[in-house]
């Protein structure tokens, strides 16, 4: 029995959590409040899930995990910081989120 399903949950897990993280930082950024984002968990299950399955490989294991360790750093800061000054440009400073 292979562990594929499980390794493709968990990888799906991690994701949901950045876009999570992402609009957590992105609503505290811009309301100055609320709750901050989640980080490193997403990428400790990203890390884990290529070291545990030795037999998931999307596409090369070092490029795999490169790709999710970029997609992590991306949806933890460069997202948040860009939405947060588009948002505050577009509403001349005045919070779109409460």
């Amino acid at each position: 029995m292979t562990m594929f399903p499980v390794s493709m949950m968990f990888l799906l897990v991690g994701v949901l959590l950045d876009l999570l993280s992402c609009y957590l930082n992105t609503r505290k950024q811009v309301t100055k409040s609320g709750a901050s984002g989640i980080p490193g968990v997403s990428l400790a299950i990203y890390l884990l899930v290529f070291l545990w399955d030795r037999e998931l490989v999307i596409w090369a294991k070092y490029l795999d995990i490169l790709f999710f360790i970029c997609f992590y750093v991306f949806f933890q800061h460069v997202v948040p910081k860009f939405l947060s000054r588009v948002l505050k440009k577009k509403n001349r400073g005045q919070p779109l989120i409460k």
